[in-house]
């Protein structure tokens, strides 16, 4: 068998077996591919209850990335905007192969109910439901049912680009406010647990830097910000550029499809108390959010020697390569790196 086909083959069983092994610690598409089954909280018909409540949210990662070849100079540069790469990436988000090797659904926050039953999707065949049903069954076997799960996925544009990547942290940002507003609503305030895969990993560290300047009364004139050349220094500047620009709630409301999300966020003492990295390419534009403890209270990142396609990305990054491991800082105690393993990967 082909050595790249052996290897994305290993990719995709790698990231299924790391959304398993990760519980034991712990609009419509119009065009008819999928028929929704988005409800958020405030529909679930919840009763205040003494019982833990947890969201989990599931993030998928880049696809489609060969299609970046079409454009190379343009994403090294990160400006994708009406390239090929972009819209070809775009019409194949559409197509029924997209959804079958990772938790992908429609774009933004989309609440599931995890299951095997094909009747579920009308026979589609979505990978999101049996994964999150696996997830959600070992979880259930491990935990004694102590605690209740409400489960969901964010969709995204999958796009290799660290701005298209921050873009998408500030909707993913505000749809979880809304979603914890609406379980605060009826007496239930939820922790919050995110598995994220590939890409995914790096929209999510995103969210750290806004929950951060999101707490800086007056950005411009604070002395503790912008202070020097660094990485964390320049990823908070990008951030800043972005969210500067965008309109308040009211008027962004009025807007189609997730640019209703892109808005600037409010402040809150919203956190994330798991925060799972499946096969996340680490990378110096937001390598730095991990240490961001208040906002991130436990990190678990997965990775293996033999996921070649986890450091594969140097056109969105500005290194030479991304890397498979966080470079920990002295003293840090709630990032735990796990290195999975085969007997024999050669045959997979």
């Amino acid at each position: 068998m082909n050595k790249f086909i052996k290897n994305m083959l290993f990719s995709i069983l790698s990231g299924l077996l790391f959304l398993l092994i990760a519980v034991m610690i712990y609009s419509p598409f119009r065009r008819g591919l999928f028929k929704g089954f988005q409800t958020s909280a405030s529909t679930l018909n919840l009763i205040s209850s003494p019982e833990e409540h947890w969201v989990n949210v599931f993030v998928h990662g880049s696809f489609g990335s060969l299609l970046g070849l079409l454009n190379v100079g343009d994403i090294v540069k990160d400006k994708i905007k009406g390239t090929n790469y972009k819209k070809l990436s775009k019409h194949f988000r559409r197509q029924p192969i997209s959804y079958k090797d990772q938790p992908i659904l429609q774009k933004g926050l989309v609440k599931v109910e995890p299951s095997f039953d094909l009747s579920v999707t009308n026979g589609r065949k979505f990978a999101a439901y049996p994964i999150l049903k696996a997830y959600s069954d070992i979880d259930e076997a491990v935990n004694s049912n102590n605690h209740i799960n409400h489960f969901y996925t964010f969709g995204w544009t999958g796009l290799l680009s660290q701005n298209r990547r921050r873009v998408e942290a500030i909707r993913l940002y505000n749809a979880l406010q809304k979603e914890i507003d609406d379980f605060k609503s009826i007496g239930i305030n939820p922790k919050i647990r995110i598995l994220a895969h590939s890409h995914g990993g790096n929209l999510v560290l995103n969210l750290a830097a806004i929950n951060k300047l999101l707490s800086v009364q007056d950005i411009e004139n604070d002395k503790t910000l912008f202070l020097g050349n660094s990485d964390e220094d320049s990823s908070l500047r990008k951030m800043y550029l972005i969210l500067k620009d965008l309109p308040v709630e009211k008027i962004a409301i009025e807007k189609k499809g997730q640019k209703k999300l892109s808005y600037i966020p409010r402040s809150s003492d919203m956190y994330i108390e798991e925060f799972v990295l499946l096969g996340t390419p680490i990378q110096p534009e937001t390598e730095c959010f991990f240490y961001y403890s208040n906002f991130f209270k436990r990190i678990f990142s997965f990775y293996s020697d033999q996921d070649h396609i986890q450091a594969l990305d140097i056109l969105s990054t500005k290194n030479d390569i991304s890397c498979q491991r966080i470079a920990l800082r002295e003293g840090v105690e709630n990032i735990f790196q796990i290195k999975i393993t085969t007997s024999n990967s050669d045959e997979i």
